[in-house]
């Protein structure tokens, strides 16, 4: 038995109900654009995957914004051309309606992180040309992720995953 629900306000007492049952069928749950955002039983939040690419990164600008509502880790690589990064950010926000929050921007954040950071490769903030930068970030309870970054005409490409 296959049960879809779409997740409107008032919604919570239902989906407690559901999960009491959730071994005996498979339960999903969709937002009100259609995207799965969880499931209970069989069914499994399908990854969200994307590129990264800007080919002409200077002052402080966006790299990449995605959308991973429901997933609750995010996993980002990326290699810098031409020049090194001086400086990278990651800002999230909660839901469509609400400003970003930045989150993270400074060396530490990356070489000694905590919270919702779970991982980097190392200094982001100065990210070199050689080798692939990576990030992990716990991304439960968040909408939308937003990367930026300054360099001298840096070239930024990559990928991301949320699962």
């Amino acid at each position: 038995m296959d049960v879809r629900v779409f997740v409107t306000k008032g919604l919570l007492v239902l989906l407690l109900a559901l999960t009491t049952v959730a071994s005996a069928m498979d339960v999903r749950v969709f937002n009100s654009s259609g995207v799965q955002v969880d499931s209970f039983g069989g069914g499994a939040v399908a990854m969200l995957t994307g590129t990264i690419s800007n080919a002409d990164v200077d002052a402080l600008e966006d790299i990449a914004e995605f959308q991973v509502d429901g997933r609750e880790q995010t996993f980002v690589t990326f290699t810098a051309a031409t020049a090194a990064l001086t400086a990278f950010e990651v800002h999230v926000k909660p839901n469509e309606a609400s400003a970003y929050v930045l989150w993270f921007s400074i060396a530490s954040d990356y070489t000694s992180p905590v919270g919702m950071l779970l991982g980097a490769s190392g200094n982001l903030t100065t990210a070199g040309t050689t080798g692939t930068h990576w990030l992990i970030l716990n991304t439960k309870g968040v909408f939308k992720v937003k990367l930026r970054g300054a360099g001298t005409s840096t070239v930024i490409s990559g990928q991301w995953g949320a699962s």
